[in-house]
């Protein structure tokens, strides 16, 4: 049940306008590198309680999906899935969720979050990232 209640979650973001979520990270760079957007990519679980409850925070917050929409790539990978992928050059320990910030190419912004974070939390700092892309690097 809980698989298929975090499968749902994965879809509704195309069925009710919230950002696309992506569950390939190769497919999500693919759009990142088109649009030059910056990549909110987490490893998840469908197991993982702390998984769904930071992805039902992030459901649960306009500003943080509006966000999204607008400025990012949002990406999540369900370990459960037999297709998941996580690329090599990550720093990955299997600790589940782990929150990442990436550019377009796939560089990593910072230090994984590892853990659950707040939705509020995850809103400010994406929000300062997105600043900082657009008065500092123009784009």
């Amino acid at each position: 049940m809980k698989k298929i209640l975090f499968s749902l979650f994965l879809l509704a973001g195309v069925a009710f306008g919230n950002p696309k979520v992506y569950g390939d990270i190769f497919e999500g760079q693919k759009e990142g590198l088109r649009e030059a957007k910056l990549m909110l990519y987490i490893i998840s679980s469908s197991k993982c309680q702390h998984c769904h409850n930071l992805l039902n925070d992030i459901g649960k917050t306009p500003h943080l999906l509006k966000l999204l929409e607008e400025d990012f790539i949002f990406i999540v990978t369900d370990l459960e899935d037999p297709r998941a992928r996580i690329p090599n050059d990550l720093a990955f320990n299997g600790k589940t969720p782990t929150t990442y910030i990436l550019t377009p190419t796939g560089n990593l912004i910072g230090t994984p979050i590892e853990g659950g974070i707040k939705a509020q939390d995850l809103y400010t700092l994406l929000k300062g990232l997105e600043d900082y892309k657009k008065e500092r690097l123009g784009f």
